[in-house]
């Protein structure tokens, strides 16, 4: 199956039910469709990945991977002990991103664990995780995703939900959807697409990006099991 073979529309809105929402309409749908998944996201949480356990699931069964760029939000504390070099930002992105880390970690279901399942996805090379600061005031706050199937078919999809729990499941969110190979939708898939790598690679003015501190990678993947039970 193909993104071809999907019924993806050009917009969502989550003004309506859950159970007919973006989440089931599109997201685990195409998810589960794709080798690959960039995210630029202003927030993350790791209930985005209980929410879409069964996209995760088969995006890994798949033996694809995602790379993901989040926002973090500091405070004007924080800002200023890094500048004055009382703390480094690696302490404190490990601080912010352990707290992703929570009670979860005690369930025992696929779905329940998600922390467990990045240390998975960590840990088999699956996922990579970056970090936007923004220089002075104000945070990384962009929303773009970009999917690709085994057929090489990209398409992407931007607007206002971030990767979290609550922007899936419970927000009243908006965003639009373009079609590489839909040619009156490709100039905007490529905005798309160009954004998310010039973030990646760091080609920005106004922010640093830097990979994830590896005090906390390691915290993930201390935490990974060897395979997830039930993959197939």
């Amino acid at each position: 199956m193909t993104f071809k073979d999907l019924n993806i529309r050009k917009g969502y809105n989550s003004d309506n039910t859950i159970s007919s929402g973006p989440l089931h309409q599109f997201y685990i749908p195409v998810l589960s469709t794709s080798k690959e998944y960039w995210r630029l996201t202003g927030y993350f949480s790791s209930g985005s990945i209980r929410a879409a356990a069964t996209g995760i699931r088969q995006l890994i069964h798949n033996k694809g991977t995602m790379k993901l760029i989040t926002g973090l939000e500091f405070s004007y504390e924080d800002k200023k002990a890094i500048e004055e070099g009382i703390e480094s930002i690696e302490n404190k992105i490990t601080q912010k991103m352990s707290k992703i880390i929570d009670e979860e970690l005690k369930d025992e279901d696929f779905t329940l664990q998600p922390a467990k399942v990045l240390g998975y996805m960590l840990k088999k090379g699956i996922l990579e995780i970056k970090i936007i600061d923004v220089t002075g005031t104000g945070i990384g706050h962009p929303k773009i995703g970009v999917m690709i199937d085994d057929e090489n078919n990209h398409i992407s999809f931007s607007g206002s939900n971030n990767e979290t729990g609550s922007g899936w499941l419970n927000n009243i969110e908006e965003f639009k959807v373009f079609k590489e190979y839909e040619s009156v939708e490709s100039d905007f898939y490529q905005i798309d697409e160009t954004n998310f790598k010039n973030f990646w690679l760091g080609n920005t003015q106004r922010c640093t990006i830097y990979d994830l501190p590896g005090p906390i990678m390691n915290k993930f993947i201390e935490m990974a099991p060897e395979e997830i039970e039930s993959l197939d």
